[in-house]
């Protein structure tokens, strides 16, 4: 079993001496189990062989809160397990509502099709988590956090008024609020028919009162 729930400063030497010096890595939350099969099943609806839209596993739905690299150094996200153990200590449990569906970056170029995330609480956890990866040597994230769930990616050009229609029809569909209550750190491994996460370690985000205790 790869993963390990850090609730103090340190870190435990596994699964890190087993990982090769390079990984795929990245940082995120998970939703309810509720949340996700409602999202699920609005999947299964949409989804059609052959459609141009690639959609995601829906055990593979997770929020990216800081993506590593392709090829992250095993050292530098070791070094970032312990960094966020103290950065994330206290922080305290939160809700997020999930509703409206979107697409990056409009509907006339649709490349990502997402569902929004409703909660101040996210944007100060990922600049958390972008301060902690710095700290342990990690170069700078250019891109602004922007929360949002991916359901799919778009092939070019191929599915605008398809997407449009779902967009259009759904724009004000709930998918209903989900506690979160830990940050994962995982590893991520590409393969022909989706990708596959392993958890490497996980850090609840108890309150500051019960850390005191």
């Amino acid at each position: 079993m790869l993963g390990v729930k850090v609730s103090g400063p340190a870190i435990a030497a596994p699964p890190w001496r087993d990982l090769p010096e390079r990984i795929r890595a990245f940082v995120a939350v998970r939703f309810d189990s509720e949340v996700e099969r409602k999202i699920g099943a609005f999947i299964a609806d949409e989804q059609r062989s052959g459609d141009g839209l690639s959609w995601v596993r829906p055990a593979n739905l997770h929020l990216t809160l800081r993506f590593l690299g392709d090829a992250a150094e095993t050292r530098l996200v070791a070094d970032l397990a312990t960094e966020l153990s103290a950065a994330v200590s206290g922080y305290g449990t939160f809700t997020v509502r999930l509703r409206g569906l979107g697409v990056f970056p409009d509907l006339q170029r649709p490349r990502v099709f997402w569902v929004g995330l409703d909660s101040p609480r996210l944007v100060p956890l990922a600049a958390s988590v972008e301060t902690a990866a710095r700290r342990c040597g990690f170069a700078p994230e250019r891109r602004p956090f922007e929360p949002h769930l991916t359901l799919a990616r778009i092939r070019r050009g191929r599915v605008s008024g398809r997407v449009r229609h779902i967009v259009e029809r759904h724009t004000g569909s709930d998918f209903g609020v989900s506690e979160i209550d830990r940050l994962i750190l995982y590893r991520s491994h590409l393969q022909p028919g989706g990708s596959r996460y392993d958890e490497l370690a996980s850090f609840a985000l108890a309150a500051p009162d019960s850390v005191a205790r």
